[in-house]
Parts: C-alpha cells; structure tokens; sequence
C-alpha cells in the first residue's frame, strides 16, 4: 500500500504557512489525479506530514473529458471519509470542484445552479482554457457572485492570454472574483512565464489563495522546496483565506 507503513511512522513536522489545501486532485479514480486508493491515501499522509489539518479535494469537471457530479464525486470522498475516521487521523476532509468554464457549466450556472459544487460558504473553484480567454467570463463571474457564490479563479499565472496581458489581469481582478495561485508556480514548475506572472500577482497583491494543484506525490514533495523559495516569502501570509477555510 504505497510504503504506507513507513508513513505511520513518520512524525509530522509542521511547516506549512497555510492549515487548508483548497485545491488538489488528491480524489481517485475521476480525473487526472490519483488512481486508486492507496495512492490518495499516500498523498493525504504526505499533506499532513507538512501541517495541513484541512484538504479541499477539487477534481476536474469538464464536460467532454470528465463529467463529474456529485455522485461520481461521493462515492471516493466516502471510501477516503471512511479510512479517516476508522484510523482517527487529525485531518478534515472537504470537497467542490474545478469546474472549467464551458458550454454545459454555463447553462447550469443559468438553469440548474444546484448542479454547480461548491465548498465552505458557497466558494466555486473555477478554471478557463489555457490558450484562449472565454467570450464569457466576465459574465460568469457576474453570475455566480449574484447567485450567492464565491468564484475563485483557479492557477491564473498559468494562462497564456494573461501571460501577455498584465492589463486584463487586473481588469478580472477587478469583478470580484478571488485568485488562486498555485504553489508550484513559484519554482518554475509550470514555465517561466507562469513564474513571472505569478511573481507580478504576489508583488501587486492580487491574490487570495494560494494552493498545491497537487496531482501526484511529486508535486506535494516540492511544496518543500516552495516555502523555502525566495518568491514564497513575498506572500504575506496573513493577507491569505485559506485558514478560513479550516473552520467552514
């Protein structure tokens, strides 16, 4: 079961400036995060050996490629549920969803808002196309916030038409919606152009979270490697949401 044996014997070493991881793909079997269940449960052990004591599993929802729901979401977060709380681990456990923005979400935003997952008080974890900056998005984030929802808008260091475009960041910024900058960004992870990017966010305060995207226990080990990161100590911490996220 992934060296799960040693893992129970490692003590945690708290070190993480943030207590709620609030974007992961720690959930098996849906996307394009973990596989199975021994591999969640490894990737959990690992995240509490770095301090978190709470996890928001977002699994991707895209219409064409993974058509999640709540049920298809339930049934992993059930089993994890389960292994928590039958060896009493010091974690809370939560989950939404990444939901990218296309065709059907936007005509559930409009039709059957029930169908939209959120996490804590009504937060919706939202991502765009990489390449292309959605016709909609202004709007979308227009109608959430009227719905009574939070949008937060997922890793935008990483979108090549904000990469270009210092201007229309702040513009977004703007509407209301929160930024979520991935951790991982931070040591060039994705690519240069995301690192910058994310370094203008930090130094212009524009940011709200800040997460692992976590997809394997590779990424989770690098979050070492971040929080030492010259970058990382540019974030003022206390401006962050995500331990708010603990008590919700």
């Amino acid at each position: 079961m992934f060296l799960l044996n040693n893992l129970f014997k490692k003590k945690a070493t708290p070190n993480t400036p943030v207590l709620c991881d609030m974007h992961n793909h720690v959930l098996f079997g849906i996307d394009d995060g973990s596989k199975t269940l021994e591999y969640s449960i490894e990737m959990i052990h690992q995240m509490m050996n770095l301090g978190f004591k709470k996890l928001i599993f977002t699994p991707h929802i895209i219409s064409d490629y993974y058509p999640n729901n709540k049920e298809t979401i339930s049934t992993p977060f059930l089993a994890l549920q389960q292994y928590i709380q039958e060896n009493n681990l010091d974690i809370k456990i939560e989950y939404g969803a990444e939901h990218l923005i296309d065709d059907v979400f936007i005509q559930d935003l409009r039709c059957n808002p029930d169908n939209i997952l959120s996490f804590g008080n009504k937060n919706v974890l939202i991502e765009t196309p990489f390449i292309n900056q959605p016709i909609q998005l202004e709007q979308v984030i227009f109608d959430l916030i009227n719905n009574g929802f939070t949008p937060i808008l997922a890793h935008p260091e990483r979108y090549v038409y904000l990469q270009s475009d210092y201007e229309l960041v702040n513009k977004i910024f703007q509407t209301g919606v929160k930024f979520q900058i991935n951790l991982l960004s931070l040591i060039s992870h994705y690519s240069p152009q995301s690192t910058k990017l994310a370094k203008y966010l930090i130094e212009n305060k524009l940011y709200h979270y800040v997460s692992s995207d976590a997809h394997k226990l590779s990424h989770i080990e690098q979050l070492k490697e971040v929080y030492s990161s010259k970058l990382f100590g540019k974030i003022e911490v206390e401006r962050l949401l995500n331990d708010q996220l603990v008590g919700e």
